[in-house]
């Protein structure tokens, strides 16, 4: 089971009124591609959708009120207009635990990262500290296991269930872009054309877990780039 990234409408999404980016290259090569979905409604279009989608967003918006501070105020209002566009990447896991890796490393220099790609990342020291409730690490919105980030500007991160009664963890679209320009200034210093190589040249085959994260992050900023730019949400599919 391989990793995506949408970047869209939930209502689109949950409508499956879009393509995933290995469906397109098949499509326009002339074969069939067939995905076989979990926990998402069948036969669901997006007018069907899109006020299911409002409900469950107006009702978020209400149950994380009372843990905003006064100044604080959430408008949850991302585009689920059916003009909205919808981008879709793959960083699948090796480029995604990589960066996560890479992240959880820079917190601890007394660490040394592994130098190859690790998919099982419950038994890695740097994840486990920077992971820990009592850490506080430069990258929540990255390293919290959240699975849709939402447009707005907010620090924290919180748990809940997605439209389908899924258990999910939110956060920032804004802070995640933050957080991956911050490991970039910290670790490479790649400028943009250096980044965008790294998109472009595809995920690395030496099976160096670098190599990965920055395939992975190069990813996974163009996408919250997107996100921000075009008022969407960013939500891992897999």
């Amino acid at each position: 089971m391989g990793l995506d990234i949408y970047v869209g409408s939930l209502s689109r999404y949950y409508a499956r009124d879009w393509e995933l980016i290995a469906q397109k290259a098949a499509r326009a090569a002339g074969y069939d591609f067939q995905v076989v979905y979990q926990n998402n409604p069948e036969n669901i279009s997006q007018e069907e959708a899109r006020p299911i989608i409002i409900s469950w967003r107006d009702s978020i918006r209400e149950g994380i009120k009372g843990s905003l501070k006064d100044n604080e105020k959430l408008e949850f209002n991302w585009d689920e207009t059916p003009e909205s566009q919808y981008f879709t990447d793959k960083p699948d896991w090796d480029g995604y635990c990589s960066l996560l890796l890479w992240a959880a490393y820079s917190e601890h220099d007394d660490l040394v990262p592994p130098e190859k790609c690790v998919k099982d990342l419950n038994t890695d020291e740097a994840l486990n500290r920077s992971t820990e409730a009592t850490f506080k690490t430069t990258y929540p919105a990255l390293l919290r296991d959240v699975q849709l980030w939402i447009p707005e500007e907010f620090i924290f991160c919180f748990g809940t269930q997605d439209a389908t009664g899924q258990e999910t963890m939110i956060g920032s679209v804004m802070k995640l872009e933050q957080e991956l320009l911050e490991l970039n200034d910290k670790t490479w210093k790649a400028d943009a054309q250096i980044i965008t190589e790294w998109r472009d040249n595809g995920p690395s085959d030496t099976g160096n877990l670098e190599d990965a994260a920055k395939f992975g992050f190069s990813v996974f900023l163009d996408m919250a780039n997107k996100a921000v730019e075009n008022n969407l949400v960013m939500k891992l599919d897999y």
